[in-house]
């Protein structure tokens, strides 16, 4: 939801530190992606930049399950509040 107030959306472009050269914004035309098609590797299929914009920045996700990465601090605070929000309701009880 932060991350929607900028002027461009971070998910609209494939210029993010977290994108990789099989980023695609939807937007390229027909040239454009024969030629990213044709620089990756065998076996490497496109991703667009929404998909790497969720995997990539928002969730961190690993290669693999033994590579656990670190505490997601945004998302730990995203979640903080309406724990404590919940727990206060719960505590003065519904009269």
């Amino acid at each position: 939801m932060i991350a929607s107030f900028s002027a461009t959306f971070p998910w609209e472009t494939c210029d993010n530190y977290w994108n990789t050269q099989a980023c695609i914004t939807g937007k390229e035309n027909i040239t454009t992606l024969t030629n990213i098609t044709r620089h990756l590797k065998s076996g490497i299929s496109t991703e667009t930049s929404v998909e790497q914009f969720w995997e990539r920045r928002v969730l961190q996700q690993t290669d693999n399950i033994h590579e656990f990465g670190g505490i997601q601090w945004e998302l730990l605070a995203l979640m903080f509040v309406p724990w404590v929000i919940v727990y206060f309701a719960l505590w003065k009880g519904i009269t």
